[in-house]
């Protein structure tokens, strides 16, 4: 039996030039070596809905060797709409976190979910949709299972901007 000799270099390329692209009916998927990637990136799974791969609807990456715990981002490229997903040991304990792609403004829907086991106050989600922002919690000791701040639109007239500038105030109901 004759043995297959590889240096190391060339093993941890695991595919010529260190990727490869397979191709399928609809779908397309990118492997990369470890460490190749700067973002960690080491597949990525492109759904498209025609067999020319011209309009992708949804996409899947997957991560590994991130400071920051990051495994996967699921894409729904249709109705814009993300998941990420991260693994224990945070800081923050942070599971997964929906959004809306593309916009970063607090007008728009969020959801964090966390391991509620590994937080000392026993936070499992925080929503927050336009006016509103809402915390829930699993188990704790004072019984506390929900919080909810109504965030209330002021009209602005000429006064309010100037009474503004002098001290800035936060209306909201709690």
């Amino acid at each position: 039996m004759k043995f297959l000799f590889c240096c190391v270099p060339v093993y941890e390329q695991r595919y010529p030039n260190g990727s490869k692209e397979i191709l399928y009916k609809k779908a397309k998927v990118e492997k990369y070596a470890p460490y190749l990637q700067r973002d960690g990136l080491v597949k990525r799974i492109t759904e498209y809905s025609d067999y020319d791969f011209n309009d992708p609807i949804r996409m899947v990456e997957f991560f590994r060797h991130r400071v920051d715990g990051w495994l996967e981002c699921r894409r729904d490229l249709v109705e814009n709409k993300a998941v990420d997903l991260y693994k224990r040991g945070r800081a923050d304990a942070l599971k997964e976190h929906h959004y809306v792609i593309g916009d970063q403004t607090l007008d728009t829907h969020r959801k964090l979910l966390f391991y509620d086991i590994a937080r000392g106050d026993s936070l499992q989600s925080i929503e927050l949709s336009p006016g509103k922002l809402e915390q829930k919690f699993n188990k704790r000791a004072d019984n506390l299972s929900c919080r909810s701040v109504q965030f209330e639109v002021r009209s602005k007239t000429k006064s309010d901007l100037i009474e503004t500038k002098r001290s800035p105030t936060v209306s909201c109901k709690i």
